[in-house]
């Protein structure tokens, strides 16, 4: 076996222990740190990160997560629209200037139309929101103001309902009993 041949095989054999690697701490990080948790009161939240074994979260209800998802989307959307003719039409008119070759000032008049304004404009407004905006629709949850895929948690019982249940006798209480077993059990 030759030195090119020996190198090959070492070369797999650590691409394959570097992929399974890889593999295991995805496995081990989608087991054991879950990216979503749900908090006190029924709600999912994204864990932004994990510190000591804890779950660090921004929490916010599900209408906030709505209400975020609903404006980011919009700004992202007029960002995209007010964008384009800047970035599309000096592409457009290269391209024209390209293939018609007739009119010479079109050319000089595409340069610096694409330097000082598709470039700009595209790097800055309309690629990044192009990308936001295909990652929303393909249900990405790893960005800020996400598509909210889960349904709206069971409102809480109003004061309204526990004075009702009182006043009827349904609100299924603990007989004496029950309580002073309960007390007894605290001693």
């Amino acid at each position: 076996m030759d030195n090119d041949a020996a190198g090959e095989v070492f070369t797999a054999i650590f691409m394959i222990a570097v992929i399974g690697l890889l593999w295991y701490a995805a496995w081990w990080r989608a087991k054991y740190r879950p990216p979503y948790v749900t908090d006190e009161r029924g709600e999912r939240q994204r864990v932004i990160k994990w510190s000591h074994g804890i779950p660090v979260y921004n929490p916010k209800t599900w209408q906030q997560r709505v209400h975020e998802e609903t404006i980011l989307a919009s700004k992202r959307r007029w960002a995209i629209l007010g964008s384009a003719p800047f970035v599309l039409g000096p592409i457009w008119l290269a391209y024209e200037a390209y293939t018609t070759g007739g009119n010479p000032w079109l050319g000089v008049a595409a340069a610096p139309l694409l330097l000082y304004g598709a470039l700009p404009f595209g790097l800055l407004f309309f690629l990044p929101n192009v990308l936001k905006e295909l990652l929303y629709q393909s249900g990405y949850q790893g960005m800020e103001g996400a598509k909210v895929l889960d349904r709206a948690p069971k409102a809480q019982p109003g004061r309204e309902l526990v004075e009702t249940q009182k006043a009827h006798g349904d609100a299924q209480l603990a007989s004496e009993a029950e309580a002073v077993a309960l007390l007894n059990s605290r001693k």
